[in-house]
């Protein structure tokens, strides 16, 4: 009896710690969740203000002139005999 005894207690140890583990894996799947839900959150905003950046640099000429003002402040870093102005392509003008 005192053997049967000794496994159960042995038992009931290890049902206990098996129990502990699946509430840490629980909450650790829950705080993965809120992180994923929270990443994808912060990735559609990311998206939606490509796409108004997208709107504004692509289009009319209100929208050129501001692409062209992005372009130049982006570049303004690169050696000056790297930067053309008015250059002739195909028939046409390139401002920047």
């Amino acid at each position: 009896m005192a053997s049967t005894g000794a496994r159960t207690e042995t038992l009931v140890e290890f049902a206990n710690t098996i129990r502990d583990q699946l509430t840490e894996a629980r909450k650790g799947l829950t705080e993965l969740r809120s992180s994923a839900a929270a990443r994808q959150d912060v990735e559609l905003e990311t998206r939606k203000s490509i796409r108004r950046v997208e709107a504004v640099v692509a289009g009319t000429n209100t929208r050129d002139a501001i692409g062209e003002n992005i372009i130049e402040a982006i570049s303004s870093g690169l050696p000056a005999e790297w930067q053309v102005y008015d250059f002739r392509v195909a028939g046409g003008v390139v401002e920047f």
